[in-house]
């Protein structure tokens, strides 16, 4: 799975932040972009890092039995965690 780098659109009612997601083996009924949305007051506290679109997916690319490669911004106490777990 390739986590692709985030893009954020700002509205004057909503934020929504967003990546595309890329499987090795297509999962049929499942969406290539994943996406997270936020009232528009809450703009300062979005961030460029990937981190909630990797720990989204983690559970999913495990399933489907394949490593995760991000192309982001990923926290270093993430990977290390997730290195763990």
């Amino acid at each position: 799975m390739i986590i692709y780098e985030s893009n954020t659109e700002f509205s004057p009612h909503e934020n929504e932040v967003s990546c595309r997601i890329e499987f090795e083996n297509r999962i049929v009924g499942l969406p290539n972009r994943l996406w997270f949305r936020f009232p528009s007051d809450q703009r300062g506290h979005i961030s460029d890092r990937s981190d909630g679109f990797l720990i989204a997916s983690l559970l999913l690319a495990m399933r489907a039995g394949e490593s995760v490669h991000v192309k982001g911004i990923v926290s270093p106490r993430l990977l290390k965690g997730i290195g763990e777990y």
